[in-house]
């Protein structure tokens, strides 16, 4: 199933045009398999969990519609501010919610939750090569599947519950901020995606996909701000640990930087340094450089920007350097515009 479903109105409806809402509860709550987890493989029961997607008919009749939890998210920001959730948000409200979601997420500017293509990881057809809206959609599936693991709520629904809720609160208490993630929400959904990347890369029969780093990229080219740039950096090892030798520093930027040099950036510990600052693109915005780090690196060190050019780019990032036990990835988050001296990092150790 690619969580996409085709609604047909009987007769008596067959001339209906507007906002319609589809809400997929478990029928069967003694079934214990109704979906697949991305984050551990195995089958799920949907037990409490409702999903809801909101759309608009435009044709008489019949139309197509994805179910998933980002439409579900969608639902829940276009009835913001309403206290009757059974009623059908108006038709300008699910467009806003369903751009909005899809927009934060990295599937794109002009996309729909309900309606872009969804792909899984399961996919027997699923090409973790390809950079589709469908290839992101089944990026943040399983990423959201990973926070869901983290969750200490009870059950798969309750823990399912507990995410929505937690990414739901942004977009409806921080408006001005509604189409971008929260720092602290990407953190989340990255670390997400490095529970949920043995999964994927056993379905996609490769050792060296980075699903994190992935989904890193989309959101860094989704987002963007009139005001200053916003950075996303990550660091990536393709061997072993994280602080060994080789290890790749990434910068991604959301606007173009002109000259990025080693000596832009610091670190707490000055044993650490970077060489072989690269430029990875042709318009500036994904530069790369090896780390060079102490003999038997652990603990945590500050990346930080010191560039003043730069109006707005103040960063700083706690990492951590402690070795995982296989190939993963530590994600260094972007500081708000109003809050460059966050610090943020997600590993898996």
């Amino acid at each position: 199933a690619n969580s996409r479903y085709s609604l047909k109105l009987d007769s008596a409806y067959n001339r209906y045009t507007g906002p319609i809402m589809l809400v997929f509860m478990d029928a069967d709550p003694l079934n214990p398999g109704d979906y697949r987890d991305e984050a551990t493989g195995q089958l799920v029961n949907m037990g409490s969990l409702t999903l809801r997607a909101a759309g608009n008919l435009s044709t008489s009749g019949e139309t197509s519609i994805n179910v998933t939890p980002l439409t579900e998210l969608a639902v829940r920001v276009a009835q913001a501010g309403t206290t009757d959730l059974q009623r059908v948000p108006s038709q300008a409200s699910i467009n806003n919610a369903n751009a909005t979601v899809a927009k934060a997420f990295g599937l794109g500017t002009q996309q729909d939750v309900t309606s872009a293509t969804v792909k899984t990881v399961f996919d027997q057809s699923f090409d973790p090569t390809d950079t589709s809206v469908g290839t992101k959609y089944a990026w943040v599936l399983a990423a959201l599947s990973g926070v869901d693991s983290l969750q200490q709520a009870g059950d798969a629904a309750a823990n399912a519950e507990a995410t929505m809720q937690e990414f739901a609160a942004h977009f409806t208490t921080t408006p001005s901020t509604i189409s971008t993630l929260s720092q602290a929400l990407i953190g989340k959904l990255l670390e997400g995606a490095v529970v949920a990347q043995p999964t994927v890369l056993g379905t996609a029969g490769t050792t060296t996909l980075n699903v994190a780093a992935l989904l890193a990229r989309q959101i860094a080219e989704t987002a963007s701000s009139a005001s200053s740039a916003k950075t996303l950096a990550l660091v990536t090892s393709s061997v072993t640990a994280l602080g060994a030798k080789g290890t790749t520093v990434e910068f991604l930027f959301d606007k173009a930087v002109a000259a990025l040099q080693t000596s832009d950036v610091t670190f707490s510990d000055q044993r650490y340094s970077l060489t072989a600052m690269t430029r990875l693109d042709a318009t500036g915005t994904h530069w790369s450089a090896t780390l060079v780090p102490p003999a038997n690196a652990t603990g945590s060190v500050t990346i930080s920007f010191n560039n003043t050019n730069w109006n707005g780019n103040t960063w700083t990032w706690g990492v951590d350097l402690i070795a995982p036990s296989s190939p993963e990835s530590i994600m260094l988050l972007p500081a708000t515009a109003t809050t460059p001296g966050s610090d943020s990092g997600v590993s898996n150790t």
